[in-house]
């Protein structure tokens, strides 16, 4: 009888670490989640700013020319 109770209590025990283990390693995955929609957030902003910066200064001239001249 000692021996099956002090199975029940190891057991016990084992699933009290494995749940702590499972809230922490959830407790760091929305950590990282958190982080990457931030990075995210960042990089969106930073595109957009970055594009309308250069969009100013770079413009390619369309035209369209239907008869094209070419030289041999």
């Amino acid at each position: 009888m000692i021996l099956r109770d002090e199975d029940i209590r190891h057991e016990r025990e084992k699933t009290a670490e494995a749940e702590a283990s499972k809230r922490s390693l959830d407790q760091q995955l929305r950590d990282c989640n958190a982080k990457i929609d931030e990075a995210e957030a960042y990089a969106r902003a930073e595109g957009k700013r970055i594009a309308a910066k250069y969009e100013g200064r770079v413009k390619f001239p369309i035209t369209f020319n239907p008869n094209p001249r070419h030289i041999h």
